[in-house]
């Protein structure tokens, strides 16, 4: 593992923004457990309604899969930044010093940020607080859609938390970035 000479070894993370990587990774593995095991009884429900064997297809396992997949894809993106596994193009930044990338890096952190703030998490408890105050229901399930939306805030707090811990880790010269080739945790 090789290092630009303006980044050291990176120290571990802050113990919180670990706890708070490790139990979204063990939500995402449950929420995905549970997805699959959905998605398989509605296709088993589906093939023995078919053949005579049950009255009907379970009906919630759509909404229920389609509710899943909406958690996991907003946390999974919210995990996907801390661990720095989502698509990212720095062909540009690579092309300044060291002091302009750091500039660049900790201005493209900021505007994360402020979107995480701005759409996530205050947009996204906007939606909440509507759903639930209009006591809008899922059909099938019976539950509240603001429960369903409370992802979108949820999963912009975590972005915010997971910047803050990349804009220290820039400022501290602990860049994690694949451009500085930095390690991961």
């Amino acid at each position: 593992m090789s290092n630009s000479p303006e980044t050291t070894t990176a120290p571990p993370r802050h113990p919180v923004i670990q706890l708070l990587t490790r139990m979204l990774e063990w939500l995402l593995i449950i929420a995905m457990g549970v997805l699959t095991v959905d998605v398989l009884w509605g296709v088993l429900s589906r093939m023995l309604a078919s053949w005579g064997v049950l009255a009907a297809q379970s009906s919630w396992t759509e909404e229920l899969a389609r509710y899943l997949m909406i958690w996991v894809g907003l946390l999974g993106g919210s995990l996907a930044f801390q661990t720095r596994a989502h698509l990212g193009v720095d062909f540009l930044v690579g092309k300044f010093d060291p002091t302009g990338q750091k500039i660049l890096k900790i201005g493209a952190l900021l505007v994360v940020m402020l979107f995480a703030i701005g759409v996530l998490v205050i947009g996204g408890w906007e939606l909440v607080s509507r759903t639930l105050t209009l006591k809008q229901n899922a059909p099938a399930l019976g539950i509240p859609k603001g429960w369903v939306y409370l992802a979108v805030p949820i999963s912009g707090v975590f972005v915010v938390i997971f910047t803050s811990g990349h804009i220290m880790d820039v400022l501290r010269g602990y860049d994690r970035s694949p451009l500085t080739h930095g390690s991961l945790d």
